[in-house]
């Protein structure tokens, strides 16, 4: 079930305490809207008391139970300037009940759940990102969900996602490999920032994601890191491959005081290139000065176009 909690929260009035149910297939009630303080809020309604779930510093938790004995767990958001960040962790937290049809699991699952969503929320960076590493963050998230996912599925596909841990390729996966370069539109070469990257003794594949940066009033449903994060989320069901996504964007320095990237981008095409003994690279085998170390080099791809396997 996918809700767009941007568009909700949007469409409410001013007025606070005001909390309005989401119709989903649960026995846990759902709930958003804003609290007396204004904060935005996601709530639960339960016959069983949930257990406790310490608060931090971006969202709030509380308990307190109603005139009919019921329990209400609240999740409020403490700084507006991550709300869509919050807009996020409200449907995916939502998410993960839909359809369990069991109080205590459902609790469970809320409980879990958030505690893999801490991490993001305390993941601070001090550092913003620049243009280039943003855009290569960017290229690797759309590949993932525009081919890999579809190709492989959810599960192996995150999983197989090697390029936060900075190894030699982006992707590994069954007895194959692919390595994402992402670029301008108007760029017509890839660098290769060493031997290893295109190396390997099984074949495998280059993408080539072909970007254009956009004004920060572009808003294409997959323009930012965090719209891609969100399509994403909104494919895992497993709440660990859920925490292995989570774990890969802090690696890359991805959190909140950055805002999970600032920039805008609309991919104009995918280029997939067969990379096997024929492919124009550098190895190890025809560098013969072993003195010879960090290789870096370009790549013409109007010279590799008889290479060219597939377009997205």
């Amino acid at each position: 079930m996918k809700i767009n909690f941007e568009d909700k929260f949007n469409e409410l009035n001013i007025n606070n305490d005001i909390l309005k149910k989401i119709d989903c297939n649960n026995k846990i009630k759902v709930f958003y809207g804003l609290s007396k303080e204004g904060k935005k809020r996601i709530a639960f309604l339960s016959t069983i008391t949930p257990e406790k779930i310490e608060s931090t510093k971006m969202i709030s938790v509380s308990y307190y139970k109603d005139k009919e004995n019921l329990n209400w767990l609240s999740f409020d958001l403490e700084n507006n300037n991550f709300s869509n960040l919050f807009y996020i962790f409200c449907s995916d937290i939502v998410n993960s009940v839909n359809g369990l049809n069991d109080e205590k699991k459902e609790l469970e699952n809320l409980k879990r759940r958030f505690y893999n969503w801490k991490k993001m929320f305390q993941n601070v960076s001090i550092k913003e990102l620049t243009e280039e590493k943003e855009q290569g963050i960017y290229g690797e998230l759309y590949f993932l969900y525009k081919y890999m996912i579809p190709k492989y599925g959810i599960e192996k596909s995150i999983l197989s996602w090697a390029g936060p841990y900075k190894y030699n390729k982006d992707f590994s996966i069954d007895n194959t490999w692919y390595e994402i370069k992402t670029s301008s539109v108007n760029t017509n070469t890839i660098d290769i920032s060493s031997i290893n990257q295109l190396e390997s003794n099984v074949d495998g594949f280059l993408g080539v994601v072909k970007v254009e940066k956009m004004s920060t009033e572009y808003k294409g449903e997959m323009s930012t890191i965090l719209k891609l994060i969100q399509l994403i989320m909104n494919e895992i069901v497993s709440i660990k491959i859920q925490e292995d996504f989570l774990n890969k964007l802090s690696e890359y320095g991805l959190g909140p005081e950055n805002n999970y990237g600032s920039r805008n981008f609309v991919t104009k095409k995918v280029i997939i290139y067969d990379v096997s003994d024929d492919f124009p690279r550098l190895t190890k085998n025809n560098i013969k000065f072993i003195e010879i170390e960090n290789v870096k080099y370009s790549i013409n791809l109007s010279g590799i176009d008889k290479f060219k396997l597939e377009e997205l």
